[in-house]
């Protein structure tokens, strides 16, 4: 009979392997019928403590319970990996962020010296070095050497003498290897009316009919009583109106050309007083021109005034829009020797200091006392005009990405 058990006991083993029975019966289906009951308990499954109901169960079935699982093995195995891959990424993150050991190399005095300069050639520049070169590079005679290079008798926006110059520039450039481009636009610009020209009167006396043109005038012909305004910044409209009482409203106003500010501006400061036309000339003081005739343009914008907000190109339809940016005043340009005719005429209280300019044998006066009125006539006319834009690269060394468009504009 034990041998019978031992034999039932290993073929179910080798059946189920994994599978451990707590109890199984020993008999025929026919047995169990006759009431006899045999039930076999595996003493190395059952538990010792467990309910006498677990150890066997009723009607014959075959019933089991499956090994315990040892769940402590899988959470040691998993904080082993957990650590050992934390040990790994450390060990790459110190290896890629250590400094490199360096071994000193032995050098004399000379190379010493030269380390020493190399430092101070690649080291960044700072504003004040920056001051310093400019000054050095940027002097008096290396301007006028470069203007004089450029000086054309007829400049104004468009023409053959403008094409040359533009010629110039790029070739300027590319011997500096700027990388140079040409970019051509067709824009509305005023000229001078060829059946009508302009004219400057004072009485009945015509003082020019000026071959220099300010593009973007009014026109038409008024006539009024002249004043100096210096050069129509804010600060000497202002003197005028608090401080000298002098009446701006109506008149025609002689102004001086400046760097400080632009025509349009000039033009757009006296506008806004209610003068009916401007008049702006180059002195002495700020100019050595006496005879030159000034080209320019008033428009208070940038781009083609006809098409705002849009560049220009050609053939393109835009609406019949214009920019606020036009003056609503005459402007027109003269020469320093038409307006020290006027200044010697127009009497009124003597100028500030501030207002002197360096015209031969005029006294400064700051006008409105004059019998005689100035006359102003301007007859520009628009048309299309070609003008040629060039461009040129400077490259930065801390931002090389980064675009700045510095221009020298003009009309």
């Amino acid at each position: 009979m034990a041998a019978t058990i031992n034999q039932a006991r290993s073929g179910l083993f080798k059946m189920f392997k994994s599978e451990r029975y707590s109890s199984f019966t020993l008999q025929s289906d026919g047995e169990r019928d006759g009431g006899s009951h045999l039930e076999v308990k595996l003493s190395d499954v059952i538990d010792d403590h467990a309910p006498s109901e677990q150890a066997s169960q009723p009607g014959g079935s075959h019933s089991y319970r499956p090994r315990p699982q040892r769940n402590y093995c899988k959470v040691c195995y998993l904080a082993l990996g957990t650590l050992f891959i934390f040990i790994i990424g450390y060990l790459i993150g110190y290896v890629s962020h250590r400094s490199p050991r360096q071994e000193p190399i032995p050098c004399d005095s000379e190379q010493e010296v030269s380390v020493a300069e190399m430092a101070v050639v690649d080291s960044a520049l700072s504003w004040t070095d920056i001051t310093s070169m400019l000054a050095q590079k940027l002097t008096p005679d290396a301007f006028n050497s470069r203007l004089s290079d450029v000086e054309q008798p007829d400049h104004a926006a468009g023409s053959i003498a403008d094409n040359t110059l533009g010629e110039h520039v790029f070739k300027s450039f590319k011997n500096l290897e700027m990388e140079p481009w040409t970019d051509i636009h067709y824009v509305q610009l005023q000229t001078l009316n060829s059946e009508k020209p302009n004219r400057v009167l004072i009485g009945q006396e015509e003082l020019c009919q000026p071959k220099g043109y300010l593009a973007y005038s009014a026109t038409g012909k008024v006539k009024g009583k002249a004043v100096y305004g210096n050069y129509g910044r804010q600060e000497d409209l202002m003197l005028l109106l608090r401080t000298l009482k002098v009446e701006l409203n109506g008149t025609v106003i002689l102004l001086r050309a400046t760097g400080q500010i632009s025509l349009a501006q000039q033009v757009a400061n006296v506008a806004a007083l209610g003068v009916s036309a401007v008049l702006i000339y180059p002195d002495t003081k700020d100019y050595k021109l006496q005879t030159t005739e000034r080209y320019g343009h008033v428009h208070l914008g940038s781009g083609d005034p006809y098409t705002p907000g849009f560049p220009s190109f050609n053939h393109t339809q835009f609406p019949p829009t214009q920019s606020s940016g036009l003056p609503n005043v005459l402007a027109q340009s003269i020469t320093a020797a038409t307006a020290a005719k006027i200044l010697t005429r127009i009497g009124g209280p003597e100028a500030p200091h501030s207002f002197i300019g360096e015209l031969d044998n005029v006294k400064y006066t700051l006008g409105g006392a004059s019998s005689d009125d100035v006359t102003v006539e301007v007859n520009n006319v628009l048309q299309d005009t070609e003008i040629h834009n060039v461009f040129g690269v400077i490259k930065g060394f801390t931002e090389p990405g980064t675009c700045v468009t510095p221009a020298g504009k003009r009309a």
